[in-house]
C-alpha cells in the first residue's frame, strides 16, 4: 500500500486522473495481508496526515469463478479496479 498527499476530496485533480496524485514520492508504503482498515478520524501513519491523503493497494487474487461483492467504506470516495477495468467509481 502507498499513501500520497492529496488536495480536497471534490478537487478537480481526483476526479479526472490519479497521475498527479501518484506520480507523487508516497509519504509513506506498508505491506498489508488485507484490507480492512478503520482509520476513522487518526492517521494510517506518522508521516500521513490525518485527513487529505489518498491510498493505493494492488495486490492479486486469484478466486474460482463466480459472481462477488465489494463493500468498500470510505468517507470521501473510493474507486476499484479489477484487471486494470474500473469498477466501481463513487467519487
Amino acid at each position: 500500500m502507498k499513501f500520497y498527499a492529496r488536495q480536497s476530496p471534490t478537487s478537480p485533480e481526483l476526479l479526472r486522473d490519479w497521475n498527479p496524485i501518484i506520480g507523487q514520492t508516497p509519504l509513506k508504503e506498508q505491506t498489508a495481508t488485507a484490507i480492512d482498515f478503520r482509520w476513522e478520524k487518526r492517521a494510517p501513519g506518522e508521516s500521513v496526515p490525518a485527513d487529505h491523503f489518498a491510498t493505493v493497494a494492488t495486490g492479486t487474487v486469484v478466486l474460482p469463478a463466480g459472481q462477488y461483492r465489494l463493500h468498500p467504506v470510505a468517507n470521501n470516495g473510493v474507486r476499484g479496479f479489477l484487471d486494470d477495468q474500473k469498477v466501481l467509481d463513487r467519487w
